[in-house]
């Protein structure tokens, strides 16, 4: 801390040009989100030399891990909002106290998390995968990562923390550190490079389990030196958890409904066979990754917005949500157009051989047009969040996954009239949210102008001082 109590390495938000804040930001966040998406691409890479049914379980088994990250987002939103106006006030004491009670409620989350992913998950995925033996991949993959998730939760945590403080460089350059490890370690684990002794699936999740130990590490190392953890601020203080629940709880809803999504889709392809389900898994990670600068970028306004916000900056907080926006429609714009031209150069490679490749390209050439949207939903999201209110996402979410899942659960279909309609509702269901989202927003900015009431819901319902 500095002399002032701010942390070290914090940027100053609430002055200078506001696109020059936001690309500050949003450069080490995708920095961050690049990295974690290439070690999973790492892993999809070697498991895919596995053949079909290894690629398939553990792309089912990719969502279950929806289930922990729905919790990890009670976390990672309420902390990060709330760091994100504590420092917009000058909070040293309410910093400190933030980080450590949304510590001790990640830890008690996780556990009970852990217990139900043992429990539930190998039902869950003998319902969604084509046959057992892509049950059995999925289930070892996710038995042999669920210590390591719930380490995870303390890691969403503290990296969250650092967000909302503006101090983005520091969680990227240990995500840099730790996941370097997991990419190193993948091929060794996985396919034995230089061992002999390949683990296969269970080797993926081992390695990904030891880069989120010295993750862990690392971080709680760099926050107790810098922000100080205190004794009595690990007892628990039903006030401060409130708070972190009550924001973070809606967006936990919205990742459970993303995990209900991902369930729907594998249930409506199920009877076409392993390689339609490795198709399709390997189409939703290209686009994972593609859409990777729309979401750094909307990530970073949620920082930039709240301080300004916190501060009483009401026009840089909403002058940053339409430089966000413009920049993410204008990206998407080109990523889509250059999917719809090359689809196959962007699935070559990471599909399993025999049809599987040819079935991602087609996917992908339909499904891409869903960037668009995905910019306008991801924008609107984050200014709401900055504004505290996280049920936005939550109700904008509900409305996308009934108009998607009503149809494929209640329409009888021939299995290949079910992967058309699955392709094209996830387009066109996106739509519209994203009309919702920019209706809902508009109309919240017109209505807190009125009355000028900018204040962060955050601070309304839960002051800090």
């Amino acid at each position: 801390m500095d002399r002032n109590g701010v942390l070290v390495n914090v940027r100053d938000l609430l002055r200078g040009p506001v696109a020059r804040h936001l690309f500050a930001l949003s450069v080490p966040i995708l920095a961050d989100l690049a990295i974690i998406n290439l070690y999973f691409l790492v892993d999809l890479y070697f498991i895919a030399r596995l053949g079909d049914a290894p690629t398939a379980g553990v792309s089912a088994a990719g969502s279950v891990l929806f289930l922990f990250t729905a919790f990890m987002q009670i976390m990672n939103v309420g902390t990060s909002l709330l760091m994100a106006n504590a420092a917009g006030r000058r909070d040293r004491e309410a910093i400190r106290r933030i980080l450590q009670q949304s510590l001790l409620l990640g830890g008690g989350l996780g556990v009970v998390v852990l217990l139900l992913g043992y429990w539930l998950s190998p039902p869950y995925l003998r319902s969604l995968t084509a046959d057992e033996t892509a049950a059995r991949f999925g289930i070892s993959y996710l038995f042999w990562l669920f210590p390591g998730l719930w380490i995870q939760f303390a890691v969403s945590t503290m990296r969250a923390a650092l967000r909302g403080l503006g101090a983005v460089r520091v969680a990227t350059t240990v995500q840099l550190i730790t996941v370097g490890l997991n990419i190193a370690l993948a091929p060794v684990l996985i396919a034995g490079i230089g061992t002999s002794h390949a683990l296969g699936v269970p080797g993926a999740a081992l390695a990904r389990t030891l880069a989120i130990v010295v993750s862990a590490i690392i971080l709680w190392r760099y926050l107790d030196r810098h922000i100080g953890f205190r004794a009595a601020g690990w007892r628990p203080e039903s006030t401060q958890l409130r708070r972190v629940l009550w924001l973070g709880l809606p967006a936990s809803g919205e990742m459970l409904l993303m995990f209900a999504y991902t369930s729907v889709c594998y249930w409506a392809i199920r009877d076409l066979g392993s390689d339609t389900q490795a198709a399709f898994a390997v189409t939703s990670r290209v686009l994972q990754v593609l859409y990777l600068p729309v979401m750094a970028v909307a990530f970073a306004l949620v920082p930039l917005a709240g301080q300004n916000l916190g501060g009483g900056n009401t026009d840089r907080a909403v002058r940053a949500f339409k430089t966000a926006l413009a920049s993410n429609l204008s990206f998407s714009l080109l990523v889509a157009i250059a999917c719809e031209l090359y689809p196959m150069a962007f699935v070559q490679g990471l599909s399993p051989p025999g049809s599987a490749v040819a079935q991602a390209s087609l996917m992908l050439d339909v499904l891409t047009w869903s960037l668009v949207p995905i910019a306008i939903v991801f924008s609107c999201s984050s200014a709401m969040q900055a504004l505290g209110n996280t049920l936005f996402s939550l109700l904008t979410s509900c409305i996308r996954l009934a108009s998607f899942a009503a149809p494929l659960l209640f329409i009888p279909l021939a299995p290949e009239r079910s992967l058309e309609m699955m392709l094209n509702l996830s387009v066109w269901t996106l739509v519209l949210q994203a009309i919702v989202s920019l209706v809902w927003l508009a109309k919240t900015y017109r209505a807190r102008a009125a009355r000028g009431a900018w204040v962060p819901v955050a601070q309304e319902q839960a002051p800090l001082r």
